[in-house]
């Protein structure tokens, strides 16, 4: 009986050092795999649960956050071989076995100080301007040109293998044609009829004539209205005009951002 205990002992002493030898290297995959594939630039195909994982270390704390995931990326062992199922380039593989002096100071000083990594999607971020015009402000909307903190982080590391370009004009929009989606080129009729459907817009305009114009005027391209200024009625006549315009879409999606590694 005292064998049959002392070798359950001794088999589950090695079940719990396997199970924690198990850990130590899926930790040093998650962690390199992690800090490779945000030093090429790389978040999508084999790099995606890696990338997701490092950016899931949060803490309401930004100092706790920031020594958190720097916990993280000191999991990754140098002297041991990345991931293998990483697609990446010959060069960002070989920076662990290399002890290169750029990829420290890319775990140590750069990734910890990321908020997110180098996508379109993070990069297509709405930039408001508001001037003052008299007493109120006017708002003005375009996408941002200027690159997010993470891209200008990432970007400065050799192994970056991304290629960010924006695409769109730097001109600020109203908020009107911002939220319409397109800004208006007036037009004649006949140039109207040849546009796509999708490009076509009408809207009605106002203009003051004189009451016997407007006696001339079927009912329904005829406005009046009345005011009272000092006691008298004053009246005022109006034809309603149909203007045509061409809508010139806005484009939102002005970062183009290309992965080096298929």
């Amino acid at each position: 009986m005292k064998n049959i205990i002392k070798n359950y002992k001794k088999f589950s002493l090695i079940a719990v050092i396997s199970l924690g030898i198990q850990n130590n290297a899926l930790a040093n995959d998650n962690a390199c795999g992690a800090l490779l594939c945000l030093a090429g630039g790389v978040t999508s195909g084999a790099c995606a649960p890696y990338v997701a994982e490092y950016f899931n270390i949060f803490d309401t704390n930004p100092a706790k956050m920031l020594t958190k995931r720097l916990d993280f990326l000191k999991m990754c062992d140098t002297n041991t071989p990345p991931p293998a199922n990483l697609d990446l380039p010959t060069e960002v593989k070989n920076a662990l076995s290399s002890k290169d002096s750029d990829l420290t100071h890319f775990q140590n000083e750069i990734v910890p100080n990321l908020d997110g990594s180098c996508t379109k999607e993070e990069l297509n971020r709405v930039e408001e301007k508001k001037v003052k015009v008299g007493a109120s402000y006017v708002s003005y909307f375009r996408i941002n040109p200027a690159p997010t903190k993470s891209c200008t982080l990432l970007s400065s590391s050799k192994y970056f293998q991304k290629e960010i370009k924006y695409t769109c004009p730097n001109d600020f929009y109203t908020q009107t044609d911002w939220f319409n989606g397109y800004t208006k080129t007036y037009i004649a009729y006949n140039e109207y009829m040849s546009l796509d459907e999708s490009k076509r817009g009408s809207e009605k305009k106002e203009v003051l004539i004189s009451l016997a114009e407007y006696k001339k005027l079927p009912s329904d391209l005829r406005k009046m209205t009345s005011s009272y200024v000092d006691g008298n009625k004053i009246n005022r006549y109006y034809r309603i005009d149909t203007l045509y315009f061409k809508k010139n879409i806005i484009n939102k999606d002005c970062w183009e951002v290309k992965d080096k590694v298929s």
